[in-house]
C-alpha cells in the first residue's frame, strides 16, 4: 500500500512522529502542492492523508485512491459527494462510504497509528 501525506508542514514541524505509518507500506511526505502536482504525486497512491489540500472530482478521477484521510476535524476540502467509493475519515468526525474493493485492514492500521480515527458503519455516519 502506498500512502501520500500532503500538507505535512501544516501538521508537524518535526514534533509528530508519523513513522508508524511506514509499517503498512510506502509513505511519501509533501508540503503544500498545486493541484497539478497533487495529481502527479497521487498517481500510484492507494491512500492520501491531507490537511488543507483540496481533493475534488478532478483529482479523484485522475487517481485510483481507496482511502482519503484528513488531519483536521472538517472535510470541506474533500468532494465527498463524488468520492462515493472511497473510504473517508477525518480527525474527530468520520464518514464511511460503501466500497467493494478495499481491504479495511490497512485503514484500521492507519487509524490505530493514532494519526486519524475511523468509525466503520455500514452507511454514511456523522460523529457527534
Amino acid at each position: 500500500m502506498k500512502t501520500v501525506i500532503l500538507d505535512a508542514c501544516t501538521v508537524t514541524k518535526g514534533d509528530l512522529d508519523m513513522s508508524p505509518l511506514s509499517a503498512f507500506g510506502e509513505v511519501e511526505y509533501y508540503d503544500i502542492l498545486t493541484p497539478e502536482k497533487i495529481i502527479e504525486v497521487l498517481a500510484l497512491a492507494d491512500a492520501v492523508v491531507c490537511n488543507k489540500s483540496v481533493i475534488d472530482r478532478r483529482i479523484i478521477d485522475a487517481t485510483s485512491l481507496k482511502f482519503i484521510g484528513v488531519f483536521a476535524t472538517g472535510y470541506n476540502n474533500i468532494d465527498i459527494d463524488y468520492a462515493k467509493e472511497i473510504i473517508y475519515a477525518s480527525q474527530h468526525k468520520a464518514i464511511i462510504l460503501p466500497i467493494s474493493r478495499i481491504e479495511l485492514a490497512p485503514t484500521s492500521a492507519i487509524a490505530s497509528a493514532g494519526v486519524i480515527s475511523v468509525n466503520a458503519f455500514p452507511k454514511p455516519w456523522y460523529a457527534p
